[in-house]
């Protein structure tokens, strides 16, 4: 089993606590850390790794595709996301991805480190929450989050529109034209019945907390 293990978060404080978290779990561990999506990859290209802890929001990264590109390049890592973003939203399109688990970075100290120990050994590991909010989706006797409908660049779309970006800017980042942003807009608010990004922004927060 490797014993090295990336953390990738672009704050260095919580680099930090999670460096001491995985000594206390795996005291033989070999660490490195990134702080944004090109010294991550260019940590995978110079190295393996058992256990790849990371956050979402990651400079370089829309969401998931950071994660879609770790398992395009390393099929067999095992990774666990730890987060601010609302797993009412991205747990189970992180799950369906391939992580091992997702956990908030609000949890308490001793479920963190379970959830390290659980992804090192290589099992999955979900919140509570996360677990009911399985539940619900095979039961199929809840509302299903309508975030659910959109594919994962319509997702990526969605997310910067609602951190306030325009088409342009967003069709730079993505490397797409803003006739294309407007076009994936237009069908990301058709597709969540909404009129504009203020109603997309009420049925996030809407969806954070049911």
């Amino acid at each position: 089993m490797l014993n090295n293990v990336l953390i990738i978060d672009d704050q260095q404080i919580v680099r930090m606590g999670l460096c001491a978290l995985v000594k206390d779990e795996i005291p033989s561990a070999i660490i490195c850390e990134a702080e944004n999506a090109s010294e991550a990859m260019q940590q995978l290209k110079e190295n393996s790794f058992g256990l790849i802890l990371m956050d979402l929001k990651i400079e370089g990264n829309t969401r998931l595709s950071l994660i879609e590109q770790i398992l395009s390049y390393t099929p067999q890592a095992k990774i666990l996301v730890i987060t601010c973003n609302a797993e009412n939203i991205y747990a189970l399109r992180c799950l369906q991805v391939g992580v091992y688990g997702y956990i908030q970075k609000t949890a308490h100290t001793v479920e963190i480190q379970t959830a390290i120990r659980n992804v090192f050994a290589g099992r999955k590991h979900m919140s509570q929450a996360v677990i009911e909010l399985l539940a619900n989706f095979v039961k199929l006797k809840i509302k299903v989050n309508p975030f659910g409908k959109l594919s994962k660049r319509e997702l990526e779309v969605a997310d910067m529109l609602l951190k306030g970006k325009a088409s342009n800017e967003i069709g730079e980042i993505m490397n797409l034209q803003p006739s294309t942003i407007s076009t994936y807009k237009t069908r990301i608010l058709k597709k969540l019945n909404v009129q504009n990004v203020i109603e997309l922004s009420k049925l996030e927060k809407m969806f954070e907390e049911v």
